[in-house]
């Protein structure tokens, strides 16, 4: 299932692992910051994909795709990554 991020609901230190996926070599206060800071503004979006394992129950977050749509009708992929 796609959903937006929220950090009360979501496991954040998974999100910061596939950011860091999407980005490179970031440190872990750029990684803060855009969650924080990027997705925080009006027209950027971070969404996550998650999973449930049958015999664990434990639910793993398994994809991000953070989008730019600050200019209508256009959009920008900011970042995108899955687990491997």
């Amino acid at each position: 299932m796609l959903e937006k991020y929220d950090r009360t609901r979501h496991n954040t230190e998974e999100v910061k692992n596939l950011l860091t996926m999407a980005i490179g070599y970031p440190t872990q206060e750029s990684l803060g910051k855009l969650l924080d800071v990027v997705y925080d503004i009006e027209g950027h979006h971070l969404f996550v994909t998650q999973t449930k394992s049958f015999l664990t129950r434990k639910i793993t977050i398994t994809g991000i795709i953070g989008i730019d749509m600050t200019a209508p009708p256009h959009g920008w992929i900011l970042h995108i990554a899955v687990q491997p």
